[in-house]
């Protein structure tokens, strides 16, 4: 049959039928994948600039819309809080005007000073905020208006220029007096989450997964948008005009690429205020899945062409390709690693002879190749055991070299820790030394100052204790210091602040302390000083007593150094009246 074959069909015919079948099937293919991949690709591509315009329009619109009614609202804020400072009915209307706008973060009413005195968190109540750009601006757009204005008319919205706070908005208004003259703010602060959330709302939920809102600042820094964009910086390229549908086409710092659509700058007012852009980034991948779908059911058609091709030529063809069937059996022998194998002489066939005459060439060289191969690899195994062992030694070398500077490590942070306590502290009673205790008491001075708080100062001297270095010596009088210092630190409270003032005279710094209070926690101390005599070397010998003096702050104290006099005075005064007692200083 093979010779007969051989005799009547032509050795081309073969490539002839591969060839025919092969032309027609692309040609079919790649004329109805054209036709139908156009239509499609040209209808979806309509679908999605029609509905990128809509979200991109309804987006810009709607927010601009939010940050106008919540300007307007916090102008009226103003006008209804700016007679009634610091009042009941004024922490309410804050309460219900976050209740109106829940996505707030706080909203605040401060005096003329920049100090928080109302605040939906209570907790901010008393904090400064005149650092802060939008105050600044707020109370420099009232104190220049004109005669009769109103809060109303100078509210702003503004963002942090500086710090952590950059993607947060700020709406703000002035309060007024009846004359017109700055009084303070009332504020509100929406940060970039709570606004990626209100432009996510915008979007109808059947395209929530084809379009996100992008608010970039004037050097295009991702400012509002999706997590997977958070301070991203994006480089945008020029805008792209496919028959009036504008798209602009940007590239991550991590090289993601993304398509974004520009909205009307003429709806984003209040936008445009902060210097921000609010763009749509269209999710190009979701978007245009349809057409990837289309070309995968017009590859699936075409294989299925191909096959039924593929499945003619087979039933014309299988007596020819009988000798290439023999050919590929000792091929699959060779891969499998049988080279000690020769290919049968298939002369009927030019071609075939040609390949038999190849496969046996190459069998031989492989042969020669396996043996050199097989060689290398030995060669190859030995030094990738020689450097295993190397790369081991030098990681545990490292590994103790790395456990040593951690330990050297420890230790300097401990002798750090120590150098600074024996700097701070007074090494034989272990309180404050004098400098660090001035420098302590300064700050509280300071802070009951702006805080308006009472504090106190108290000072104490151990009666006679010349006397008591002169008659038990001076290991003895060092053991009253210790014994008296640590009786001091249990009746005093951890806020407290308490020094060696010099030899046998302690001060203390009492915040939050009036007068009265400061004479109890004096008598505590007096106690202790009695109490620490019984438990030391000379207890049977002699009685432990001090004089104490207490100054409290008032509004005709000029500064701590005064307040500090005034303290020791009275402990003075107490030793003139008889010692062991406790004196105020007025």
């Amino acid at each position: 049959m093979n010779s007969r074959v051989g005799k009547h069909i032509p050795m081309s015919l073969r490539a002839r039928v591969a060839l025919t079948f092969g032309v027609i099937t692309l040609l079919a293919i790649v004329f109805v994948s054209l036709m139908s991949g156009r239509a499609f690709t040209s209808q979806l591509q309509n679908i999605v600039r029609s509905s990128g315009d809509e979200v991109a329009q309804r987006t810009s619109s709607g927010l601009n819309t939010n940050f106008s009614q919540r300007l307007s609202g916090i102008g009226d804020l103003a006008l209804y809080t700016q007679n009634d400072a610091e009042s009941e009915r004024t922490q309410t209307a804050l309460e219900l005007f976050q209740k109106l706008y829940h996505d707030f973060v706080w909203v605040i009413q401060t005096n003329e000073q920049g100090q928080i005195v109302a605040a939906t968190d209570r907790q901010l109540i008393g904090t400064s905020i005149t650092n802060q750009d939008w105050f600044r601006n707020t109370a420099q757009t009232a104190r220049t208006a004109v005669d009769n204005s109103t809060s109303k008319e100078h509210s702003l919205i503004t963002t942090s220029k500086s710090g952590d706070e950059h993607s947060a908005v700020y709406f703000s208004a002035p309060l007024l007096s009846k004359v017109g003259k700055f009084s303070g703010t009332v504020a509100a602060k929406i940060n970039a989450e709570q606004i990626n959330t209100l432009i996510t709302r915008l979007i109808h939920p059947d395209q929530i997964n084809n379009y996100k809102g992008v608010i970039l600042d004037n050097t295009n820094h991702v400012m509002v948008g999706p997590a997977t964009l958070s301070a991203s910086y994006l480089q945008l390229s020029d805008e792209v005009n496919t028959n009036g549908y504008i798209t602009i086409m940007a590239q991550t710092s991590t090289g993601e690429r993304l398509t974004l659509i520009p909205t009307n700058t003429s709806s984003n007012q209040l936008i445009n205020r902060l210097n921000w852009r609010l763009m749509i980034q269209q999710n190009t991948d979701q978007l245009f899945r349809p057409i990837t779908e289309a070309w995968q059911d017009l590859a699936v058609l075409g294989s299925g062409l191909g096959l039924l091709i593929v499945l003619g030529y087979w039933l014309i063809a299988a007596v020819v390709i009988r000798p290439i069937v023999e050919i590929t059996k000792v091929a699959n022998r060779m891969r499998q690693g049988d080279t000690r194998l020769a290919v049968s002489d298939h002369s009927d066939f030019s071609e075939v002879a040609m390949l038999s005459t190849s496969l046996n060439t190459l069998v031989t060289g492989l042969a020669a190749k396996e043996t050199e191969l097989r060689s290398l690899n030995d060669t190859l195994n030995h030094k990738v055991h020689e450097r295993t062992l190397e790369l081991v030694l030098i990681t545990d070398s490292l590994q103790n070299e790395i456990t040593q500077r951690r330990e050297l490590q420890h230790q300097h942070e401990v002798l750090m820790a120590e150098l600074l306590a024996m700097a701070s502290n007074d090494p034989l009673t272990r309180t404050f030394n004098r400098g660090t205790l001035f420098k302590l008491a300064e700050e509280e001075y300071n802070r009951a100052r702006r805080m308006n708080s009472p504090l106190t100062v108290i000072m104490l001297d151990i009666d006679r204790f010349k006397q008591v270095n002169d008659t038990f010596g001076h290991a003895a009088g060092d053991e009253v210091l210790m014994k008296v210092s640590d009786n001091f630190r249990s009746v005093t409270r951890e806020s407290d602040l308490i020094g060696r003032y010099g030899g046998e005279e302690f001060m203390f710094i009492l915040p939050g302390t009036d007068e009265q209070g400061a004479l109890l926690v004096g008598e505590r101390l007096r106690e202790a000083v009695w109490e620490a005599g019984k438990t030391t070397t000379i207890a049977q010998q002699w009685d432990l007593t001090a004089s104490l003096g207490i100054a409290a702050l008032n509004m005709y104290t000029p500064d701590l150094n005064a307040l500090i006099k005034r303290a020791d005075d009275a402990t003075y005064a107490a030793k003139h009246n008889g010692r062991n007692r406790i004196e105020v200083g007025h």
